[in-house]
């Protein structure tokens, strides 16, 4: 099964992220869950945690060559909000 790709992010408070998938479907991801397992420990510090950024094809999110969390991750794990196409 093919998973739909991230359009967008933004960075929440609390280590969630708020993302938009390109079928329209809106998630919040929670990264709590994660945080004391490596590579995720580094996000104590939590600048770099806020330094999020789009992979460039919309397969995930990533913070350096070390930690990434995969499109499949959010969309399986993530927290349904609404679908922008059932407006």
């Amino acid at each position: 099964m093919k998973y739909p790709r991230i359009n967008y992010i933004e960075i929440l408070e609390n280590y969630k992220i708020f993302v938009i998938f390109n079928n329209g479907q809106i998630k919040i991801y929670s990264v709590s869950n994660l945080l004391n397992e490596k590579p995720f420990t580094a996000f104590r510090d939590k600048n770099l945690f806020l330094n999020a950024k789009k992979e460039q094809n919309g397969y995930g999110i990533i913070w350096n060559d070390e930690i990434d969390i995969s499109e499949y991750e959010i969309w399986k794990n993530g927290k349904n909000i609404i679908n922008l196409k059932n407006l």
